[in-house]
């Protein structure tokens, strides 16, 4: 009911009317402006109330538990070195990326040592820099009819990682959540000196001028000189040499920033939180910890879902460049996996004469080869 009728105190000011008008900022937005799609989009990283969602979002993932886990102990082994030495934080993070902008391109450079592929790095570029061919493939920006980039697992010449959130066959570009919050953030980052001018000019009443219809140059005069003395607008109709005020229904000034404010932010947790209040503060509380309380669980689910295919897929290739048949799978723990009712199972269990294997206890208690040995 309270944001019902804050819209509709909003919607008095034109506010909302000029917003609906305003174009899809996908990349043809950006390309007929001139601008960097990248960047402008970046840009809007640095405003704080998008930067604190982006950070909510991510951190209901990263961080989380996981494991690697296979057959092949040694290669399982040689997996979790390789990713434990770049951080699957960071390539977490990078992955990410594809949902802010729609897609990402990760480069993931290697090096032989001591007859083994390594990655030394994996990196997010900016999606500037590639567009995707007429048959759907990812070429580069600034090589006109060049070959597709190779992204081909198991080949050693294989140059990138394409990550793509929610991509489709007319859009491979995929779905980019900054470009919907786009326009919130736009109208936020103008911050109050913009409002109060837009307040000043649109919000206040407008001054009408009447006068003799067939003289035009008296009426343009006229126009002039209204439109010296207020920039809010003017209007000039037939009759007498008049002036007169049109009455518009309007808000303190601050007050409505304020409103208009709070639907901009409710609009960006909605898009990319999934909850209005998300990043509402409660007595006692922070504010971000009930906001990452609040995300959806789907939400979480689907980006946990694309980072551990996206990972899966450079272990793959990892495996197969240096001929490693049993390919180790990265996943998620469950979120609320008990580990002292586990501990207390076991316990029970030993007490009641059962032996467990060495292979259970690494796998249950994610040890990795060396980290424990029998005791005769």
């Amino acid at each position: 009911m309270a944001h019902n009728k804050k819209l509709n105190r909003i919607k008095r000011s034109k506010m909302l009317q000029v917003w609906g008008q305003l174009p899809n900022p996908d990349r043809n937005f950006f390309a007929r402006s001139g601008v960097s799609y990248h960047r402008s989009l970046h840009d809007l990283t640095y405003i704080p109330e998008i930067q604190s969602t982006i950070l909510a979002r991510e951190s209901a993932v990263i961080g989380d538990p996981f494991d690697i886990t296979g057959e092949d102990e040694e290669t399982v082994l040689f997996i979790k070195n390789n990713f434990n030495h770049i951080g699957i934080n960071k390539i977490s993070k990078e992955i990410f990326k594809a949902i802010w902008y729609g897609f990402t391109v990760l480069q993931h450079p290697m090096e032989k040592i001591e007859g083994k592929w390594y990655y030394t790095a994996i990196n997010s570029l900016p999606s500037d820099w590639f567009h995707f061919n007429a048959s759907g493939l990812l070429v580069p920006s600034d090589h006109g009819d060049s070959s597709p980039m190779n992204t081909t697992i198991g080949s050693v010449g294989k140059e990138v990682e394409l990550v793509q959130y929610r991509p489709s066959f007319t859009n491979p570009y995929g779905e980019s959540i900054l470009t919907r919050v786009f326009w919130s953030a736009t109208w936020i980052k103008g911050n109050l000196d913009l409002w109060i001018s837009y307040i000043d000019r649109f919000g206040a009443d407008s001054i009408v001028g009447h006068t003799d219809l067939g003289n035009d140059e008296k009426k343009m005069s006229m126009l002039h000189a209204i439109q010296e003395f207020r920039s809010s607008g003017a209007i000039v109709i037939e009759g007498s040499d008049t002036l007169s005020t049109l009455k518009t229904d309007k808000s303190n000034s601050s007050t409505l920033f304020g409103d208009f404010y709070r639907v901009c932010m409710e609009q960006i947790s909605r898009l990319v939180l999934g909850h209005a209040k998300a990043l509402d503060s409660t007595t006692g509380q922070l504010g971000n910890d009930i906001g990452l309380s609040m995300v959806r669980q789907d939400i979480t689910q689907d980006d946990k879902a694309l980072i551990a295919e996206v990972i899966n897929r450079l272990i793959s290739h990892l495996c197969e460049v240096n001929g490693m048949a049993l390919v180790p799978v990265f996943e998620w723990r469950p979120e609320h996996e008990d580990e002292k009712i586990k501990i207390e199972r076991d316990e029970k269990l030993f007490k009641m004469g059962f032996e467990f294997s060495e292979e259970y206890i690494r796998s249950a208690y994610r040890f990795n080869e060396g980290d424990i040995r029998r005791i005769l």
